[in-house]
């Protein structure tokens, strides 16, 4: 029953420098390890799940044990959060289709360029994909309405349409 609160970026970064490093890459340019994290996890709410973070340490580690450290005394590798986030994420879209059945409509977004144009997105939303649950509406505007409330999308001020990396 015991659920922690927020976390201080100061016991974030220290955390995230303990377990994997600073760094996610060789400099600065790849990211914060600590603000990688819950940048990649985020919905379009900017709410992070903690059953993702979980996820993600969890894969991590499975691909740390496939390739130990050559060195260090670091837990994980910057290159094992990278490779997990794919399988943190087919976890959390599989979460969001038990309850929200629309969200399979995210199919036909896979392999297109983002940011879309909001009128294209709400065709391909409208449009079902193989293999879907009977009787889901094929009102485009009505599927991007509820992705949006749940934050799978998000619609910028431009209108064009963004997808968090996590979906």
């Amino acid at each position: 029953g015991w659920m922690p609160g927020p976390m201080p970026e100061k016991t974030q970064n220290e955390f995230a420098t303990r377990l994997i490093g600073e760094l996610m890459g060789t400099g600065p340019k790849k990211g914060y390890t600590h603000r990688w994290i819950p940048n990649h996890l985020q919905d379009a709410q900017r709410r992070v799940v903690p059953r993702s973070i979980l996820n993600l340490l969890g894969y991590a580690a499975q691909q740390e044990q496939r390739r130990p450290l050559a060195r260090g005394q670091r837990l994980l590798a910057p290159q094992d959060l990278a490779e997990a986030l794919t399988e943190t994420s087919r976890r959390r879209v599989s979460e969001l289709l038990e309850e929200y059945r629309l969200v399979q409509r995210l199919e036909n977004l896979r392999g297109r360029r983002l940011l879309l144009d909001q009128k294209e997105v709400i065709d391909l939303l409208g449009t079902p994909v193989p293999g879907e649950t009977p009787g889901l509406t094929t009102e485009g505007e009505a599927v991007l309405d509820e992705l949006v409330r749940l934050g799978v999308i998000s619609v910028r001020l431009d209108k064009r349409i963004d997808v968090p990396d996590i979906y």
